[in-house]
């Protein structure tokens, strides 16, 4: 069974608390973002750590067998930091789309690569929905995320705008006008498809939005995607169409209140932030 460290580290801090809100205030973070870190271990473990009752909480006798044995093993993982120069061989996570991550992530990595060559970082890829819901479930350590949804267990930072958009190709003549390539997973998608007018009724979906991008500018039909990723591939040929609607969209940082205290960490937030500026 695979625990995270911090949800350790949390019990082990509020197992002397009165209350949970004391127990947050101890830790610096929100009470839900407290409360759903003990409910995971709980969950982790089988095992309920405390009694919970308007008067506050208190250990459980399986909360205080759990107790010493989690003070334990911080104990040897504190050991195992001590033959470690900093600590920044921690492994983390960082979730988004593959295009978004190609907006960013390699600026980012230069900067980290430069500091400290030792982290250790996994990518997980997938929509921005799936990889919010996969920090808040703490599968995810920290990601990039478009449209985050507003959550008093996650910090959302903004980190730039985009605009999505419907594109066809600067040889307007020699164009395929019958098709339109998007990604329908895509609510932005979606919603401009309803608002433009007689567009082509031949829709075809994939969801690799370089792509499209690459259909666009080979004059293969219109495209339906953002300003940044044509950009990001230099497709000269590409326009924007005139009097179609467009998506504003909003990029955020989006991670759990209790990450970004050890340096490798920290180190990563600050990284994404100057990686767009």
């Amino acid at each position: 069974m695979d625990f995270r460290i911090t949800d350790l580290k949390n019990f082990v801090e509020i197992a002397t608390s009165r209350t949970m809100r004391e127990g947050a205030d101890k830790l610096g973070i929100t009470q839900p973002a407290l409360s759903e870190s003990i409910k995971r271990l709980e969950q982790d473990l089988g095992e309920v750590l405390f009694y919970r009752s308007r008067s506050g909480i208190a250990l459980t006798p399986g909360g205080q067998k759990n107790l010493k044995l989690a003070r334990e093993a911080l104990a040897s993982l504190d050991s195992l930091g001590a033959n470690r120069a900093h600590g920044d061989s921690r492994l983390i996570t960082i979730g988004c789309h593959p295009t978004i991550a190609s907006y960013f992530l390699p600026k980012a990595f230069r900067a980290i690569q430069k500091e400290n060559p030792s982290y250790q970082v996994r990518l997980s890829h997938d929509l921005s929905r799936t990889i919010q819901t996969g920090v808040q479930q703490g599968m995810i350590d920290v990601g990039i995320v478009v449209n985050a949804v507003p959550s008093p267990d996650l910090i959302v930072r903004q980190l730039a705008q985009d605009e999505v958009c419907i594109w066809r190709s600067t040889h307007v003549q020699d164009q395929v006008t019958d098709k339109v390539f998007c990604n329908l997973a895509l609510f932005q998608t979606q919603a401009l498809l309803r608002k433009w007018k007689d567009r082509p009724a031949n829709v075809i979906d994939t969801d690799s939005l370089e792509l499209i991008v690459r259909f666009v500018n080979e004059g293969l039909g219109y495209g339906i995607v953002p300003a940044r990723a044509v950009a990001l591939l230099n497709a000269k040929n590409c326009e924007r169409v005139p009097k179609t609607p467009a998506f504003n969209d909003t990029i955020s940082i989006v991670y759990r209140p209790e990450f970004g205290k050890h340096p490798a960490e920290k180190a990563i937030v600050e990284n994404l932030k100057k990686s767009v500026k």
